[in-house]
């Protein structure tokens, strides 16, 4: 009886955490050759703060995070599935060459959710009017010049009050 209750919950709890999906397509002509990755809601805060990095490591990081990508075709369309979906998700599009990205609003993807092996409704479209936040990548002091870090901040500071302590000492 125990190996059958055994059984029975592990079934049970490899239904409940099979993740939907959603497949996604991306639409826009000046999109063309240009990685395009889908993300859930929750990692919005986190995929801007890679972009705004930048860095070597940018790409693997979006890729390592990222639900579901592709590139786009010389017409600007690119398709994918985004796996572990949530119901609301968000597209990046971004060109390193140029040092640029696009990302939408998140939005809700939740009637095109399906679970395999069930078959999918149908295809969340993505068009360029939805991409409505765009910037430069690294513009957020990856480069140098930006806030120092706190270590560096703190001997500036340490430096700042004993110059004050010696001259009023003198």
């Amino acid at each position: 009886m125990k190996k059958i209750m055994f059984t029975l919950a592990v079934a049970m709890i490899a239904t409940m955490t099979q993740a939907a999906y959603v497949s996604w397509k991306v639409t826009n002509a000046s999109y063309a050759n240009k990685n395009v990755m889908a993300f859930n809601e929750s990692q919005m805060s986190a995929v801007t703060a890679l972009l705004t990095a930048g860095g070597e490591s940018m790409v693997s990081d979006l890729t390592a995070a990222s639900q579901g990508s592709a590139t786009a075709n010389g017409r600007g369309v690119a398709s994918g599935t985004a796996t572990s979906a949530e119901s609301s998700m968000f597209f990046v599009v971004f060109d390193t060459t140029a040092n640029t990205y696009a990302m939408t609003a998140a939005q809700d993807v939740s009637g095109s959710m399906y679970t395999p092996p069930q078959s999918m409704p149908g295809t969340f479209n993505v068009t360029a009017t939805q991409f409505t936040t765009s910037g430069t990548i690294g513009s957020g002091g990856g480069g140098g010049g930006g806030t120092p870090e706190p270590t560096s901040g703190m001997l500036l500071l340490v430096g700042s009050a004993m110059l004050a302590l010696r001259r009023r000492r003198a």
